[in-house]
């Protein structure tokens, strides 16, 4: 996997380069044209100062809370075969059943009554309050399903054990963050440069 992150990070860096020297023959070629330099004091300006604002997105955010879900719900052992779990490990597996159902009707109350509170002013889901956070409710239930199952079951018995648990996922799937960076970059920049 790293050998393909490594390959597509060095793509995408090609790319940026590729697009910054044509941006700036293109412009030199035919200023007529409305394309921007990357090269120019605006497309350097523009580089460093929008640097942080093209990173940040509620994608980002996205990705940090699912590889965090992920790695949570892999560490835990929470996806175990039935047959292979102990008796402690399937009294946890009840517990996680509860929370389920608990989140679930709370999201029901939130989303489906009438004049619901994650509704949009139409009283639709979709977009909504509703839909924008349905990401992030999916993966703190998941983290939190995790760590109930790690705990209960006696997988888990310290607080640092807990946070390993919680941030083994953004360790394993670090690598994704440097291609959402490179890729991101590339985006913005053709975006100022031919839009």
């Amino acid at each position: 996997m790293n050998s393909k992150l490594s390959f597509l990070s060095l793509a995408l860096a090609i790319m940026e380069l590729i697009l910054i020297l044509s941006s700036w023959f293109i412009t030199a070629a035919m200023p007529e044209l409305s394309v921007r330099s990357l090269l120019s004091s605006e497309g350097i300006r523009w580089f460093f100062g929008q640097f942080s604002f093209n990173m940040g997105s509620p994608t980002f955010a996205w990705m940090v809370l699912v590889f965090m879900a992920l790695g949570a719900v892999e560490r835990s052992q929470l996806l175990k075969r039935r047959h292979e779990r102990s008796y402690r490990e399937r009294f946890a597996m009840t517990i996680v059943w509860i929370e389920l159902v608990i989140i679930l009707v709370v999201m029901g109350l939130l989303t489906l009554l009438p004049h619901a509170v994650l509704a949009n002013i139409d009283g639709e889901l979709f977009p909504s309050s509703f839909s924008w956070s349905l990401i992030p409710v999916v993966c703190f239930s998941l983290s939190l399903f995790s760590l109930t199952y790690s705990w209960v079951s006696g997988h888990v018995d310290r607080l640092e054990q807990l946070f390993d648990l919680l941030s083994f996922g953004i360790r394993k799937y670090a690598g994704w963050f440097f291609v959402y960076i490179l890729l991101m970059q590339v985006y913005n920049s053709f975006c100022f440069v031919f839009l």
